[in-house]
């Protein structure tokens, strides 16, 4: 089996009806099926010799194969969701929608896992802008199958025992816009180096001064509590004089890079009331299990969730009010490009 990048427009705006109606759908311009062109030279004539169109339709068509991996990087929420081929290509212009009906079906396993919870090299082979490719990060099937398996607390992907070779031999698959190289998308490389940074220099305690660094920065009168008598949190933050404002935050601060499970939320959730805290802040460098975020749902006004995505949000957020050490270990510039019309 092959694994397979399939995006959902160029600013995700199919990624939920993709995953609603458990679908993958492309459209280049191309209103007919693809079903009635003899071959790939015939696509080409027909899209005005675009090779870079008639390729990725070409695969979509031939090369996706049912029981094949699928990875939908999500530009919405930054996170990425991963299933299985289901059907055979169709045309459906009423599907997705008429500018995009062709059309495959997926089962979605997972839909919603954090981008930090992926290795930089796989993120890298996920980074491509063409609309279909695959990912060149070695054994990339195996490992997207452990990452999603971990995220949803279970075995529901398979791995191979044996990883696919997946081959790019041809300089035409690479073409992009006639170029010749792949695009990557700048802003998510940016988000995903600066998330690489974090876990280099801020893994362990020292992420505790980073977490009370921002919290500090964002208006909060704060305490970092003294180790092995703050029965799990490890930061205390309130807004007002001295911090007897309001709101008060109980916050636990996780610097490994696995993923939190439900023991540390409940342990987080009695502490609040032990701390006569009104909010509970939960920080994982390694982010959270899938059942962690389905329980989050129920206290969305009780505790909030900082994995590697949010906690850059939040460096970038209060980047100039940090101290010097910290902006000296992620040195940030800022750069003005021209922003190139749809």
């Amino acid at each position: 089996m092959a694994v397979w990048t399939i995006r959902g427009g160029r600013a995700g705006e199919y990624e939920h009806t993709l995953l609603e109606k458990g679908v993958v759908s492309v459209g280049f311009g191309l209103d007919r099926s693809i079903t009635e062109f003899t071959d790939r030279e015939a696509l080409r004539a027909h899209l005005g010799q675009d090779q870079n169109r008639a390729n990725q339709l070409w695969r979509f068509y031939q090369d996706v194969e049912i029981g094949d991996m699928v990875v939908l990087p999500r530009k919405v929420n930054r996170e990425v969701a991963v299933g299985r081929i289901t059907g055979a290509y169709s045309h459906q212009p009423d599907s997705v929608g008429t500018e995009a009906p062709h059309v495959r079906t997926v089962d979605w396993q997972a839909t919603n896992i954090p981008r930090a919870h992926f290795d930089r090299d796989l993120l890298n082979s996920l980074g491509s802008l063409l609309t279909i490719s695959q990912p060149r990060a070695p054994d990339a099937e195996a490992r997207i199958a452990r990452v999603a398996n971990a995220f949803l607390g279970d075995d529901q992907f398979e791995e191979p025992s044996i990883p696919p070779i997946v081959s790019w031999e041809s300089s035409e698959d690479h073409l992009l816009d006639g170029g010749s190289f792949e695009g990557i998308d700048i802003d998510q490389e940016i988000r995903d180096r600066i998330v690489a940074r974090l876990k280099q220099k801020f893994a362990g305690t020292r992420l505790e001064d980073l977490v009370a660094s921002i919290l500090h920065a964002s208006g909060y009168f704060v305490l970092q509590t003294r180790k092995g008598a703050d029965g799990g949190i490890d930061v205390l933050a309130g807004k007002g004089d001295m911090g007897f404002g309001e709101p008060r935050l109980c916050v636990q601060v996780k610097g490994r890079n696995s993923t939190v499970d439900l023991v540390e939320y409940d342990r987080l959730q009695g502490n609040i009331a032990s701390f006569r805290a009104q909010h509970g802040l939960l920080v994982s460098l390694g982010g959270f299990t899938k059942p962690v975020h389905d329980r989050n749902e129920q206290s969305f006004f009780v505790i909030r969730l900082w994995g590697p995505e949010e906690l850059a949000q939040q460096l970038l957020d209060n980047y100039d009010s940090l101290p010097q050490d910290i902006r000296a270990d992620i040195p940030l510039e800022t750069v003005r490009i021209l922003r190139e019309s749809e």
